[in-house]
């Protein structure tokens, strides 16, 4: 005989909820978890009891009235068990996102070894949502806990989160939560719904997979690699280093090298999330070499960097700021018969590879075409010098991350967001100006606060000085002005810090002025402190007798951080866009800026470069923005993000037989 049971399931609640947790103050407070379908869940909270029935799905939620700052309090859920969860605050809760400067912990800042022991603030608390990638929205996330901040534990705290929410504390005196939702390198597409996302005409093909769709992508890519190693005798592709120091010569013994094609981004052919060094060679032959007097190899763009070797001998090197590269190479280089190509390809982040189209790459003698030889024919193999592969990682799909990470905790009311990101997303900065303001719209709908407050950090400088208007443009510069058009959004705001950081590190130590300038935003806007929260902002352009006046909205005196009160990092141009540096000096709100190599200017722009050396300031110590008076074409401007599965990463990878 059969039996049927009816199985009882617990209550059971979110892991946003724990102990320690701070509800916002002043808004209406949100409760919700599952239960069986009809049961009947009672919470109880601040002496207020409430009780709903769990509908068809098993979910429940009750909206519990607002609460004054303070505690500690008592969350009681109760359904057929009870979930009890202890000293919880009632105050301000910040939702912090973005990728690794938001990531970054206090215990990697400058400031660590002061700030450690004076970090004694029980009421403000930290919540890690764990990562977690998902294909479709998730009900919940995969872990985390609401830890005290004490000495013993803050050094684990999001640094630019802490610093804002030790501001806050202390100017309001009520408890501060900050919810970290964080991951290193990752793209704005992967935080945005894919609904959002989809309505954004580059966006419109993204998409919906599965899980199980998610999953097999990661699964083949792993077995690819694990191909490649066993044929090359590679047992791990993690921080893999071998000894190259021989693949150059023609006498070298590649038999066993894999068969790879030519040319290709790496991502889109053979080596999805590479990176590393991997080295290329091929042979070709020549017969009547000698009477043509030069010779010269073209190739295209190659990324990131490349040593390029024929029959040994290193011709030249190509970096992926040139589009082209040419090289001559002297007969007596070559030989007649058979003739060896090798090329050390050194890929540093994301796409790696030969960029552009095959005909670009070739061989030929005295730029003569009947004498040229296509690399696209040749036979290619490649070998691993050194790698780093990130296979499980959310770069490779938009949404996920909104997914795993966001979706789960747009229940749980918020304050506002504090967002820092854009790092991955330099190179696609033109179209930043739409994906910022959708996210924003996104999260708002979403968490059901149409007038959500989102501040977030504009790009500090970084990288090397000479990447600006003159030399090839600045990819960070743009994404620091899509950032600053993000302001025409309402209830927003953007913390400079062009002066923070680090030109030789991604990841400045300098934190706390980042979440200070933040916290400065935040309590004039919000809390109706009458602090400066923003450097000098551009009011009007005027090109008139040779000279650019730049006038500035009022507030505190404009000054130059210089031991001499020298201005720096303006440039100006004529009709024929050559940017030249310009000399500048502050008169009264105004800035007036002049070259004598421009006699008719026609556009200024101020700190655009990669890491500029402006040092224009208000009184209050806030440096102005970057910015451009002119509309001319980015660098950026046709560049289209395009890494998602089925786009640039195939559904599936070809493995190597064996």
């Amino acid at each position: 005989m059969l039996s049927v049971m009816t199985v009882s399931a617990d209550v059971r609640m979110p892991g946003i909820f724990t102990d320690h947790a701070v509800l916002q103050r002043n808004a209406p407070i949100k409760i919700w978890g599952w239960a069986d379908r009809g049961e009947r869940v009672t919470v109880y909270l601040n002496n207020v009891k409430r009780s709903v029935i769990a509908d068809q799905t098993g979910r429940w939620l009750i909206v519990m009235e607002e609460i004054a700052a303070g505690g500690p309090h008592e969350l009681v859920v109760k359904g057929k068990n009870t979930i009890r969860f202890t000293d919880i605050l009632i105050g301000e809760v910040w939702l912090c996102a973005g990728q690794s400067n938001m990531q970054f912990v206090v215990k990697n800042t400058a400031s660590v070894s002061e700030a450690t022991p004076k970090a004694n603030f029980p009421a403000i608390r930290h919540f890690k949502v764990k990562e977690k990638i998902a294909a479709a929205p998730s009900d919940d996330i995969a872990g985390g806990a609401w830890t005290v901040c004490s000495p013993e534990t803050v050094q684990s705290f999001t640094a630019v989160g802490y610093f804002f929410a030790k501001q806050l504390n202390q100017d309001l005196n009520v408890p501060v939560g900050i919810i970290n939702a964080s991951w290193g390198g990752t793209y704005i597409e992967a935080w945005i719904s894919h609904a959002a996302l989809t309505r954004n005409r580059d966006y419109r093909d993204v998409p919906v997979i599965t899980e199980h769709q998610l999953s097999s992508w990661y699964t083949n890519v792993e077995r690819l690699y694990a191909a490649y190693g066993k044929k090359l005798g590679i047992q791990s592709f993690s921080n893999y280093k071998t000894n190259d120091s021989l693949w150059h010569r023609s006498d070298y013994a590649d038999g066993k090298w894999i068969p790879i094609p030519f040319p290709g981004d790496f991502d889109k052919t053979a080596l999805p999330r590479f990176d590393g060094t991997v080295w290329f060679r091929s042979k070709f032959k020549l017969d009547d070499y000698a009477s043509r007097k030069e010779w010269r190899l073209c190739l295209g763009k190659v990324e990131d960097y490349s040593d390029i070797f024929i029959n040994g001998k290193k011709i030249g090197n190509a970096s992926n700021n040139t589009n082209t590269s040419a090289y001559v190479i002297d007969p007596s280089v070559l030989t007649a018969g058979e003739n060896t190509i090798a090329i050390r390809v050194s890929d540093y982040w994301e796409t790696g590879g030969f960029a552009s189209t095959p005909q670009t790459y070739y061989f030929e003698g005295n730029q003569h075409a009947s004498s040229r030889i296509s690399l696209a024919d040749l036979q290619w193999k490649m070998n691993f010098a050194s790698a780093k592969v990130w296979i499980r990682t959310p770069n490779v799909q938009p949404n996920v991350l909104f997914n795993g990470m966001i979706n789960p905790v747009i229940s749980y009311s918020v304050k506002g967001v504090l967002w820092y990101q854009g790092e991955n997303n330099a190179e696609f900065a033109f179209q930043y100006r739409d994906l910022l303001p959708t996210l924003i719209a996104d999260w708002r709908a979403r968490f059901g606060q149409p007038a959500m407050p989102f501040y977030f950090v504009q790009l500090p400088n970084y990288q090397k000085y000479q990447q600006n208007s003159r030399n090839g443009g600045a990819q960070w510069a743009e994404i620091r002005e899509s950032m600053q058009k993000t302001l025409a959004v309402p209830h927003t705001g953007m913390a400079v810090t062009i002066d923070l950081g680090d030109s030789t590190d991604v990841h400045p130590r300098n934190k706390e002025d980042v979440g200070k300038r933040l916290s400065l935003i935040a309590l004039y806007n919000l809390y109706g402190k009458q602090y400066a929260c923003t450097g000098p902002e551009v009011q009007r352009i005027v090109f008139e007798k040779g000279k650019t006046l730049i006038t500035f909205q009022k507030g505190s005196r404009l000054i130059a951080r210089d031991r001499y009160g020298y201005l720096r990092g303006f440039e100006v141009a004529g009709k024929d866009k050559n940017f030249f540096n310009a000399t500048a000096f502050i008169k009264d709100s105004v800035v007036v800026v002049e070259s004598s190599a421009v006699v008719s200017p026609e556009a200024v722009r101020y700190s655009w470069s990669n890491n500029p050396d402006g040092n224009l300031y208000n009184e209050a110590g806030l440096p102005a923005s970057p910015f451009r008076s002119d509309d001319w074409t980015l660098t950026t401007q046709e560049r289209k993000f395009d890494r998602w599965i089925n786009k640039m990463y195939p559904l599936e990878y070809k493995i190597p037989e064996e």
